[in-house]
């Protein structure tokens, strides 16, 4: 998935500019989400723009969509993961 962003030289466009699919790791939960939701939109759009065939333009929206959703899990997930571990430290300070 990556290979091919870079391949293709997808970019994501954000409050900071055109960014790179390495650039997401650095953004927060709530920026990935904003990216999303533009992508989102974009997507519904293309769905109803024109009767031609248009699948280079889906299939590379469709990848920055997987890309963004990939990269919010992961961190999501390591979000939780630190939470968790957080808590499991001050239980066994308490005991």
């Amino acid at each position: 998935m990556f290979e091919k962003a870079a391949r293709q030289k997808l970019r994501f466009s954000s409050s900071k500019g055109l960014l790179n699919a390495e650039d997401l790791w650095d953004l927060s939960l709530p920026q990935l989400d904003a990216i999303y939701k533009q992508l989102n939109v974009e997507s519904k759009k293309a769905e109803g723009e024109s009767l031609l065939d248009t699948n280079t333009t889906d299939k590379s929206l469709e990848l920055r969509i997987e890309i963004v959703k990939y990269v919010f899990k992961v961190k999501n997930d390591e979000k939780i993961e630190r939470e968790s571990a957080s808590e499991r430290a001050e239980k066994k300070k308490k005991i």
